[in-house]
């Protein structure tokens, strides 16, 4: 139309008669923009089906689905047992579109032309059917906390006068502010989030874990998403900086400190890296006062792990497939540089190994044996014996696999099963200059740096005239 002064929909004429049943104007979903999402939602809580309610909050859920960050979508999953927030708002917008319902009252009723009443009973069950997961009251509080922590009014009438220039007069003031209703946000949830139900406990009667930290910093930020750590830390530090050690970029394990302070059971903040490193500090000692010496191997990989605990809070079986643990040889090698040197692999490592390979112990290909060996820096007699001694395999077939030619699967896997002067080739693709300049080894007062560089020399030439 040419008067139109704006498309509001489209409007389809069927003058022959094309469709099956008479075509229907399919309104929008959002069909009341002035109901709050609290009302709708709490409505639905309460066992309503009207389409019109059904329809507005699929079209606003539909908004706030778009907006979720991931760990948002798993948060909804774990609350639900799996169903994403899309699959709710597919069935809500399902259950009141008329064609859905009239396809569904065809297979529920086995007719070709079901009775408006037919219909009628098939749409009320999947209205129901659709905002069964919303009776759930955690769901439903969940969902309002996230739509409230992305909503952002933008004013874009009013225009911004400059008051002040300088530091704000009243800054201790909203110091206080933070630090009291952080401190009573901590209160009225202490019995609802696991990481303040363990560090309310004194002492902590489980062990807390970093996913428990991470879903706690999102319980906080969702309602008040200017309490990042960097900023309690900060509120804290303008109120009394003698207790408040550490400034600048926080980890997420500094949210432990933080809730401590926070609740009086540390007496000063200290960032959790630092008490992590102090209290790595006082072990070493103690252990050395008892006699432990450890090589440097073993305190290379002490600190590691003493520095991946300070910004995860615990290390798991899995952290050491990452960096820095997988350049040191894994899991594997970690447990041969602590000692495990009788039992040589233990069975957890096999298991983990065999796990992440997808591997069967009772159908183990000479490939697959060959890439165990290779995670856990040992040799086929000493992995098929643990495997044996574990459990995991019975005599016949721990003879079977002594019996798989290994040795050439293992060599294009690791360098470890390379003899010397294939690895010594190897190095000099890599770098011709490798040993030369860089090594010098003395036996005695005498220096064999002239040997290894005329050795080094003599397989250059000889890989060059092959």
């Amino acid at each position: 139309m040419r008067n139109a002064k704006a498309k509001t929909h489209f409007v389809i004429i069927d003058p022959l008669g094309l469709c099956a049943h008479t075509l229907v104007e399919a309104p929008p979903l959002d069909r009341n923009r002035n109901i709050a999402f609290e009302r709708l939602i709490e409505a639905v809580g309460f066992g309503s089906t009207d389409p019109m309610i059904l329809s507005t909050l699929a079209s606003r859920l539909t908004r706030l689905d778009r907006q979720l960050s991931h760990a948002d979508q798993e948060t909804i999953k774990e609350q639900t047992g799996g169903t994403t927030l899309s699959d709710i708002v597919r069935a809500l917008a399902n259950s009141v579109d008329p064609d859905v319902q009239l396809d569904e009252a065809k297979v529920e009723h086995a007719v070709e032309d079901p009775t408006p009443e037919q219909i009628a009973t098939t749409a009320e069950r999947l209205k129901k059917e659709a905002a069964k997961p919303l009776l759930a009251p955690k769901l439903r509080n969940l969902l309002t906390s996230l739509k409230s922590s992305y909503e952002q009014t933008i004013d874009s009438v009013s225009q911004d006068t400059l008051l002040h220039a300088g530091f704000s007069g009243d800054s201790q003031d909203k110091a206080r502010e933070t630090a009291q209703s952080f401190r009573q946000f901590l209160e009225e949830n202490k019995d609802q989030i696991a990481a303040l139900q363990i560090l309310y406990s004194r002492p902590w009667k489980n062990r807390l874990t970093f996913k428990q930290v991470k879903e706690l910093a999102a319980a906080i930020q969702r309602p008040h998403p200017a309490w990042t750590p960097e900023n309690l830390w900060r509120a804290y530090e303008q109120l009394d900086r003698s207790k408040v050690k550490g400034s600048g970029q926080r980890v997420m394990t500094d949210l432990v400190s933080l809730v401590s302070f926070a609740i009086g059971t540390e007496p000063d903040l200290r960032p959790y890296p630092d008490k992590v490193r102090e209290q790595f500090q006082v072990w070493l000692s103690e252990q050395q006062q008892m006699g432990a010496n450890f090589t440097d191997e073993q305190m290379r990989w002490l600190h590691h792990i003493a520095e991946h605990i300070a910004t995860s809070l615990e290390i798991r079986t899995e952290d050491f497939d990452y960096v820095p643990f997988s350049e040191q040889g894994g899991l594997g090698r970690a447990y041969q540089v602590f000692g495990f040197k009788e039992v040589l692999v233990p069975r957890s490592v096999l298991v983990h190994y065999a796990n992440q390979f997808g591997s069967k112990w009772d159908q183990l290909a000479a490939e697959l044996l060959a890439n165990l060996m290779a995670a856990v820096h040992a040799e086929q007699q000493t992995v098929v014996y643990a495997a044996y001694e574990g459990g995991l395999i019975t005599e016949d077939l721990a003879n079977q696999y002594r019996q798989y030619d290994c040795a050439s699967i293992l060599r294009s896997l690791t360098s470890h099963a390379l003899d010397t002067v294939t690895f010594l080739r190897q190095q000099a693709e890599l770098s011709p200059r490798w040993i030369a300049p860089n090594r010098s080894t003395t036996v005695g007062p005498r220096s064999i740096r002239q040997t290894l560089t005329d050795r080094f020399r003599s397989l250059l030439h000889e890989e060059a005239a092959a």
